[in-house]
């Protein structure tokens, strides 16, 4: 007797434009077939920069995403490009000073560092794991899809006061306890291939 395998009503399909599609089965209705972007593996390379400037990505630094520390001194670390970093970084978190003790970077190619008044800033390549809707995130850079599900969200101030923003300018926003200087939480619709950017040490997400 032959043996027949049984699929469920739910079966997966990849294209050849290495797109997933899981189709439900259900005729009649295009709404049933969900698609999720396959995004490239981060290709970073864990390194260690100096105190200096034109530091170029792809020569310097591979480009990808990176997690940014120091072991000594504190500073300022920035960007001329689309990452458009802009942070003083030291071994410890001070919120007096907008001092941060770790940050998470999406570095560009082309894209040109400067580190002032630190010894050595040491770039760590990010893990990536499925994308999150809740939760308590570090300062730096998400992608939408990739790292935080799409959806609408609130998003919370845990600790320190910062900037937060994202690139298609559905959200610009201070995070600040003191309501005179800004808000303590803030409502936002995360769009799919969008980029949520913030100096706040941590905040907390939490999807509608």
């Amino acid at each position: 007797m032959k043996k027949f395998l049984l699929m469920s009503a739910a079966t997966l399909t990849i294209s050849a434009f290495g797109t997933v599609m899981i189709d439900t089965g259900v005729m009649g209705n295009s709404q049933n077939a969900v698609y999720a972007k396959k995004y490239k593996p981060n290709k970073a390379v864990t390194t260690d920069l100096e105190t200096g400037s034109d530091w170029e990505v792809g020569q310097d630094i591979k480009p990808g995403v990176y997690n940014i520390s120091t072991t000594t001194g504190s500073g300022n670390l920035s960007s001329d490009g689309a990452s458009e970093m802009n942070i003083i970084l030291g071994t410890t978190p001070d919120p007096d000073m907008g001092q941060l003790s770790n940050y998470r970077v999406i570095l560009k190619k082309g894209e040109a560092l400067e580190i002032s008044g630190i010894p050595s800033v040491h770039f760590e390549a990010a893990q990536f794991s499925k994308p999150v809707k809740s939760g308590q995130l570090s300062a730096g850079d998400y992608k939408v899809g990739r790292d935080i599900k799409p959806g609408r969200y609130t998003i919370s101030l845990v600790e320190g006061s910062g900037n937060i923003s994202t690139d298609d300018g559905s959200l610009n926003e201070i995070l600040d306890t003191d309501t005179d200087m800004g808000v303590t939480k803030t409502t936002v619709r995360l769009h799919k291939g969008s980029k949520l950017t913030f100096d706040v040490p941590t905040i907390q997400l939490d999807r509608r």
